[in-house]
């Protein structure tokens, strides 16, 4: 679902006052340090020392034959590797006594219990060794940022224009949890502790390991939410996606286990291999059609139909109801197929006739630097109601939102931009885009033709295996924007009441009263 995004969508709840600290944390708690303004990360591409005071050599200085891309990498590699860290004001903790520790909980959406089900939700996988680690705090919260050289690059999801990141590269990934000054601690809680002054507390994400200089992981990785602090990464579900390796086998942290790693025993190797085997398969997503996902739909209510039937017998006393069920299913394998064979070619015939075919560009609710690419479902409905996807050239792993940058989006020009919104809450809107200074000279924003969708519908999702068939209804949708002449908002109601009527009366009438009022 559209819900679950390429990268794991994190809110980290650092509940430490739950946990006895008391007080309550500002909006801010969990957003990472300032960095520090005058960044001495080279971002041009020129050479850069490294700690040793040595230049970097490339690989084919170092001797070594050029590797082959991995997937997901350019095609070729000709730069020296690069600084790309972001630098933080931090604290000295050397000497330092801990006088109290912490564990605060993790809203994890996602539960990642191997490698093949962290590879479609990761933008980046990487092995590479810690060499710094900077403790910082926002509103009484610890932070931590660590840099990590890397040593191989197993996949990096570039787009046109991006650079990929190359063996010998150094970044810079964020991590909640760490260690503050009890000064700093205590000045954001309303109770009193005793806790010495001039020593430090230690807060921790359900136990999760702080990183080490020297350690070496595999790291399965995603870029921020905040766009603030473009250029530093977060671990895939904040733990699950960081394996540490120790003498050629790796482990990962799991909590919930008396034994708190997964994986044991499993060489670097065939963690590589796992990886490239999950990594050729989500290549392989394309584009679904309309016609594969409506042939899905009609398989699921089958499916259902027959699971009843054989539940009939074991449970007679639900013999009435579970008719009722079947008999509802029935109904919509019967009339959906010919309803979405009407909307089908009603937008093709509108978008035929047409002289003009905007561009469009879909960004998902979460992040403005996350957009539907040319292998979603909401491409297909883009492309079907007459318009021109802005962000084909993106492809995602799983099939759904891929990074953008803003310049990008600036780069790409679109005519119109949809905010692809949602039941849950709304992390920006559609003013967010308009006032957004890299954006000005951008056509949509320039001509006010910035929207967000609707938030009581799906439009453009198409589900699991398709199994949503109100994404269909996205192309209606789109045309009331690309078409107004032709199919105009009263069009689009009157298809909205005869879908619901279709597929769910009940619960169709209040989504409809909602979008549109009552009549």
């Amino acid at each position: 679902m559209m819900k679950r995004t390429i990268v794991l969508i994190l809110v980290v709840l650092l509940l430490f006052f739950a946990a006895g600290c008391g007080g309550t944390p500002s909006d801010d708690s969990t957003i990472p340090a300032e960095p520090i303004e005058e960044n001495t990360a080279d971002k041009s591409g020129s050479e850069k020392e490294n700690d040793s005071g040595d230049v970097p050599p490339s690989e084919s200085e170092a001797g070594e034959e050029p590797k082959e891309p991995g997937i997901g990498e350019t095609d070729s590699v000709s730069r020296l590797p690069q600084d790309r860290t972001i630098p933080f004001e931090g604290i000295d903790i050397a000497g330092m006594e801990v006088s109290m520790t912490r564990s605060g909980q993790a809203d994890i959406e996602t539960s990642y219990l191997s490698a093949e089900s962290l590879v479609p939700e990761s933008a980046y996988i990487v092995k590479g060794t810690v060499v710094k680690v900077t403790y910082s705090q926002v509103s009484g919260n610890a932070l931590t940022f660590y840099d990590v050289q890397l040593d191989e690059v197993w996949a990096d999801r570039v787009h046109e224009g991006d650079e990929a990141l190359i063996a010998g590269d150094t970044i810079t990934i964020y991590q909640s949890g760490g260690y503050i000054l009890s000064d700093v601690f205590m000045s954001y809680r309303s109770e009193k502790l005793d806790i010495p002054p001039g020593t430090l507390v230690l807060q921790t994400i359900l136990g999760i390991p702080l990183p080490e200089e020297g350690a070496e992981y595999v790291l399965f990785l995603t870029d921020t939410l905040d766009p603030t602090y473009d250029g530093v990464y977060m671990v895939t579900g904040i733990y699950q996606g960081r394996y540490v390796i120790e003498e050629e086998t790796v482990s990962r942290y799991y909590p919930e286990k008396n034994d708190p790693y997964l994986d044991e025993g499993q060489t670097v190797d065939q963690l590589k291999e796992t990886v490239a085997k999950a990594l050729a398969k989500a290549k392989t997503i394309e584009q679904p059609t309309l016609e594969e996902c409506l042939e899905d739909y009609l398989t699921s209510l089958q499916f259902s139909i027959e699971a009843v039937q054989r539940d009939m017998e074991q449970y007679p006393e639900s013999r009435e109801y579970d008719l009722g069920r079947i008999e509802e299913w029935e109904n919509k394998i019967a009339l959906v197929p010919p309803f979405i064979e009407k909307v089908l070619s009603r937008a093709d015939r509108i978008a035929a006739c047409a002289t003009d075919h905007p561009s469009v560009l879909l960004l998902s609710h979460m992040s403005p630097e996350k957009a539907y690419g040319g292998n979603s479902f909401a491409s297909t409905l883009i492309e079907r109601a007459g318009a021109v996807n802005a962000a084909k050239k993106l492809i995602s792993f799983n099939g759904l939102e891929t990074a953008v940058t803003m310049e990008q989006i600036a780069e790409m020009d679109p005519d119109i931009i949809i905010i692809y919104s949602s039941v849950i809450k709304d992390y920006y809107t559609a003013e967010d885009i308009l006032s957004n200074e890299m954006l000005q000279e951008v056509s949509a924003v320039e001509n006010g033709r910035v929207y967000e969708a609707d938030a009581t519908d799906p439009w453009f999702d198409a589900g699991e295996n398709g199994a949503y068939p109100t994404g269909w209804m996205g192309i209606a949708w789109l045309q009331t924007l690309l078409y107004p002449e032709e199919y105009t908002e009263e069009q689009f109601k009157e298809a909205v009441r005869e879908f619901y009527t279709i597929i769910d009366p009940e619960f169709g009438y209040m989504t409809y009263e909602k979008r549109f009022g009552a009549e």
